[in-house]
């Protein structure tokens, strides 16, 4: 975790760039894999509440406004909190504030549940996440083979070792899965036993590899909100075994005996009417 002063400077910016304003242009997003099937079309009404937000904010943000830092400052351009479209988060930041707008029931649930394990009210990380998947608190757990994950089920990893010895560490990473997962031809590395699977999400954080929406000029040091792709590793059973962080060859296999891994469902939420109050949070 970024030290205090380093996050009150990137929120001082972010206050800059707020009053400076600016127009807001589509982003150019990356295919899930060049030569790999995506998952299959779509209709527009099948698209999950919270999905549709979350893709929203990666599409409508411009790389100067955009940033990866601990905390939740997201801005929406149409709340009480005027300029454009804002991200100057985390993971867990950037997932709360999507399932807040969105009205999900299970965003109070973890909101509490985060209050209650550290004695003061701050926004849930990425272990809450975990932990309420696991025990079915406002998810229903996807406990199946990769094919069975849909678009926008969240995915949780729990770092349990770092946050154990130090309580500013990353407790774990949580991201929303864009597409469903699709099989492809092993890469390095590789893991006895195993099937590897590529599962685009969208995630605060600093990308995953070459195939990434935030390898823009500008983006790559920074980090943000974006969409990448995400590698699985699936055993015999079908279970999840693993994941590397991206394609790359470089990118190291995290077993789940290390880093345990969850999927978990939200119930539908009906899209909010234009009229109705949006939050800035």
């Amino acid at each position: 975790m970024k030290a205090a002063g380093t996050v009150r400077r990137m929120l001082r910016s972010a206050a800059v760039v707020l009053a400076a304003g600016g127009l807001l242009t589509g982003a150019v997003l990356p295919s899930a894999e060049t030569g790999s099937r995506a998952g299959a079309p779509e209709n527009a009404g099948d698209v999950v509440a919270h999905l549709r937000i979350a893709r929203s904010l990666v599409a409508d943000i411009r790389p100067e406004n955009n940033r990866y830092v601990h905390g939740r400052m997201v801005v929406w351009g149409d709340g009480p909190i005027s300029g454009p479209v804002t991200a100057f988060t985390d993971c867990s930041g950037f997932v709360g504030s999507v399932l807040k707008r969105a009205g999900t029931p299970a965003y109070s649930l973890l909101d509490r549940d985060a209050a209650a394990f550290s004695g003061y009210v701050r926004y849930p990380l990425a272990r809450d996440y975990y932990h309420a998947i696991v025990a079915a608190r406002g998810f229903q757990p996807v406990d199946a083979p990769p094919p069975a994950i849909r678009p926008g089920d969240i995915i949780a990893v729990l770092f349990s070792s770092r946050a154990a010895r130090d309580a500013e560490a990353d407790t774990g990473h949580v991201m929303i899965v864009d597409q469903t997962p699709v099989p492809r031809n092993a890469t390095p590395p590789f893991v006895d036993g195993t099937r590897q699977w590529s599962v685009v999400v969208l995630d605060s954080s600093g990308g995953h590899g070459p195939a990434d929406s935030r390898n823009r000029s500008g983006m790559a040091a920074s980090g943000g909100v974006g969409r990448g792709i995400l590698r699985l590793y699936s055993d015999a059973a079908g279970r999840i075994a693993g994941y590397a962080w991206s394609l790359s060859p470089g990118a190291p296999f995290r077993p789940a005996s290390q880093a345990p891994l969850a999927v978990g469902r939200l119930p539908p939420v009906p899209p909010a009417s234009p009229s109705s109050p949006s939050s800035n949070g």
